[in-house]
């Protein structure tokens, strides 16, 4: 069985199921961290030899050939240099008048020492850092379509006052591929920054791995790898985006219809994630006695709202007499007056196509475009729909109708 466990993709620890990674060599138990700390204080035995998993299947000190003297294994430390020598080292002159001590000591005096800042990597420091990258590199890959979205906005608003925009268009879409160039290359140096603390940390754990039972080699590690401000998550800061402010619509004031684009200054650091012993729990269901309002818009040209629909692009659809494409100004795009009266049942797909009831009570949809409308099911009676859902995990399409207002079915329209 312990060669099974070996070969898993992790081996649970024997008391609570978790990521075990530790092995009680006195208890035969496999322990994740926690279970080590409460392990150790039990009073059962009078010691725990408690090492890393990794140790677990055999510690052979391997026999390390002298880079100097050929035919010569390392055997001894020198106290003074702190480096592996063999029997020839200790008569250099380099070595005149300095104490030796066994290798293999020393060997597991360091390593035992060294343990907690390699355990401090794997579990803490490298994780978080490729947090941090997968961070940068999101936002990396969001710069272009945030600046993007902000140009769609001001050309939308541009279109309204005609020509006389056209030239503050052109200024700031020059002004906002300066703000994302210029980003761009802050967050790439900061994504080449943390790839090189990665390869660094990457390379302090291969050579720990690569030096294990071998005392010599460790050492040399030790000398080419000393602890440094290179172990440390790095300090990045947190690239704002661009911010578009909203401005009046006046003809003498272009300037501020459009909305001032400015590049906040990046100061705000990057989070990093807690990512050692993570335990996830699913929160407790809180029922809020509160609505609280995040922002509003005035229509203008309806009676009443019946039912809203939320559409691409910052849009959505008003039921009153008619349906109402409207946008976040409140102006109106686009008008369906072929709807059922007095019935407000409408959905919007995943793709953005409305699905509505028209003035005959078919289920239809209507192309993102607005131009080509579909009829999908054509309800006859005694049947009349009385609600319809639009399925965001697999696009289908969920209708109720009700017969004679008593006998109630739902259908599913799958395309």
């Amino acid at each position: 069985m312990a060669d099974i466990a070996f070969a898993q993709h992790f081996v649970e620890c024997s008391i609570c199921q978790k990521n075990a990674e530790f092995f009680c060599k006195t208890c035969k138990k496999d322990l994740c961290q926690q279970c080590k700390e409460s392990h150790q204080k039990e009073k059962l035995e009078t010691t725990h030899d408690i090492v890393l998993f990794q140790e677990k299947f055999g510690s052979v000190i391997l026999e390390e050939p002298c880079r100097e003297h050929k035919g010569q294994k390392y055997c001894l430390c020198c106290q003074q240099c702190l480096l592996p020598v063999c029997a020839e080292c200790t008569k250099d002159a380099q070595h005149k008048r300095h104490s030796f001590v066994n290798l293999e000591n020393v060997y597991h005096s360091h390593r035992e020492k060294h343990e907690p800042r390699i355990l401090k990597i794997r579990r803490e420091i490298l994780p978080s850092c490729q947090s941090l990258q997968q961070d940068v590199q999101y936002d990396l890959s969001l710069r272009k379509k945030e600046t993007a979205e902000i140009l769609s906005i001001m050309k939308t608003r541009a279109a309204r006052i005609k020509i006389l925009i056209d030239d503050v268009v052109e200024d700031y879409s020059k002004l906002l591929a300066d703000i994302c160039k210029t980003q761009k290359s802050e967050l790439q140096d900061q994504n080449r920054e943390i790839t090189d603390r990665i390869a660094h940390l990457n390379t302090v754990l291969d050579g720990y791995e690569r030096t294990r039972n071998k005392p010599a080699a460790f050492l040399f590690y030790l000398k080419e790898h000393p602890s440094s401000h290179a172990d440390l998550i790095p300090h990045m800061l947190e690239m704002p985006y661009p911010v578009l402010t909203k401005e009046n619509f006046t003809r003498d004031d272009v300037v501020k219809m459009l909305g001032h684009v400015e590049s906040p200054k990046a100061e705000t650091p990057r989070k990093v994630k807690d990512v050692a012993q993570q335990t996830y729990q699913i929160p407790p269901l809180v029922m809020s006695d509160t609505v609280m309002k995040i922002k509003s818009f005035r229509v203008t040209g309806i009676k009443d709202c019946y039912q809203i629909s939320a559409a691409p692009n910052g849009q959505f659809w008003l039921r009153d007499e008619d349906l109402r494409l409207t946008d976040l100004t409140g102006a109106t795009i686009h008008k369906v007056s072929d709807v059922l009266a007095d019935w407000a049942i409408q959905s919007v797909t995943k793709e953005g196509e409305l699905i509505y009831l028209d003035s005959k009570s078919n289920i239809c949809k209507l192309s993102l475009d607005n131009k080509k409308r579909k009829s999908l099911v054509q309800v006859k009676d005694p049947w009349k729909p009385s609600c319809i859902f639009c399925s965001s995990y697999n696009g289908d399409i969920l209708y109720q109708s009700s017969r004679w207002f008593v006998m109630l079915d739902v259908f599913v329209i799958n395309e």
